[in-house]
């Protein structure tokens, strides 16, 4: 196999699942978009919901990524709290072809998308993330929470931006000082409504 032509099958495949989510997806379309044919796609993926599954996993194994690199310093976890949210925002920002997979995701196929995260979460790649939020729940820092539910917890709200600057692109412009200052008030808020929901005892109450 080519890792040429499977990466520009995958590039095709995001494309079109961003477009049309996984339900209006076809193998046709996205056999068109990376300039293949159909038997050479099925190839390299036997099915929609094989590719479907490697780019969405890809895109989790990036917000994965994103928790280890906020989780593993050696700060308060108030501020990897905040660390977190803005590291969402800049990712969403700068693949909004991946946010967009997941809004549809979200918005067409609730079932198929929470099943897939709750498969990619048991994946060995996950246990390192697991282990560090274990250890802060031994420390008594936060509440007995798992990856998953952090990341359903935050991770609407980091699209909300790229939702907004959609909806709102020709009043909007994602360069301007009011874009920014809409990003910086949405980090603000993921900051402060996690703390609330994650963190322990007065460390909560503080925030109300």
């Amino acid at each position: 196999m080519s890792e040429s032509t499977k990466k520009k099958i995958l590039n095709a495949a995001l494309n079109i699942f961003a477009e049309h989510g996984f339900s209006g997806a076809r193998m046709q379309q996205i056999a068109n978009e990376a300039n293949i044919n159909k038997a050479m796609l099925h190839y390299y993926f036997h099915s929609k919901s094989l590719l479907f599954e490697e780019i969405f996993k890809t895109c989790l194994e990036k917000i994965n990524t994103l928790y280890l690199n906020c989780f593993s310093k050696n700060i308060s976890f108030e501020k990897k709290i905040e660390d977190l949210a803005e590291a969402y925002l800049v990712y969403l920002q700068n693949n909004p072809k991946e946010a967009q997979l997941i809004i549809n995701g979200i918005a067409k196929n609730p079932g198929y998308f929470r099943k897939h995260i709750v498969s990619v979460f048991d994946d060995e790649k996950f246990f390192e993330l697991k282990s560090l939020m274990s250890s802060e729940f031994a420390d008594g820092n936060i509440k007995h929470v798992s990856p998953y539910h952090l990341l359903i917890l935050m991770l609407p709200m980091a699209i909300y931006p790229v939702i907004a600057s959609n909806f709102l692109g020709d009043i909007i412009d994602k360069k301007s000082l009011g874009y920014a200052k809409l990003v910086q008030l949405q980090k603000e808020h993921m900051t402060k409504i996690t703390r609330m929901v994650v963190l322990t005892g007065s460390k909560a109450k503080e925030l109300i």
